[in-house]
């Protein structure tokens, strides 16, 4: 469960070690059970029922070794907290057509996995200023849509 680790020695007699865990950015079903993988697709842990706060992936980023997977991963990872723990399932036929359902049951159409901080800040302000809609498009954050 280690991504990656530094050690330091600092004589006379300190050795510092730094260690960075694996975080799971996606679950995913898998014969009876969940699966969390980080943005490698590297197995962190496995549960019987849907975990919280770790959006559960369909279509295609099933398989991860697909360009949908890796961009879907991606973007999860970067994405802020705020909106991180917001999301509830992803799902992506390719690396262009990412689409998040948040919590409160909205769909987020994201397109590809350029731009992951712009659009977190275009979505994160159309949440507070409209509310709850039905569909989000923030593909193109500089014009977004919403219905």
């Amino acid at each position: 469960l280690i991504q990656r680790y530094a050690s330091e020695r600092i004589p006379p007699h300190t050795l510092i070690v730094r260690i960075e865990e694996r975080d799971p950015v996606l679950a995913l079903e898998r014969e009876g059970q969940f699966v969390l993988v980080d943005p490698a697709g590297v197995l962190v842990a496995t549960s019987a029922e849907r975990p919280e706060g770790v959006p559960l992936g369909s279509g295609t980023i099933i398989d991860t070794a697909s360009p949908a997977f890796t961009a879907v991963a991606a973007v999860v990872r970067d994405m802020p907290t705020d909106l991180r723990v917001q999301l509830a399932a992803a799902a992506a036929s390719s690396g262009q057509d990412i689409e998040f359902t948040l919590t409160s049951g909205t769909r987020v159409m994201w397109g590809d996995d350029a731009n992951t901080q712009r659009k977190a800040a275009v979505l994160r302000a159309m949440l507070a200023s409209i509310g709850t809609v039905s569909v989000i498009d923030v593909a193109s954050p500089e014009s977004p849509v919403f219905r």
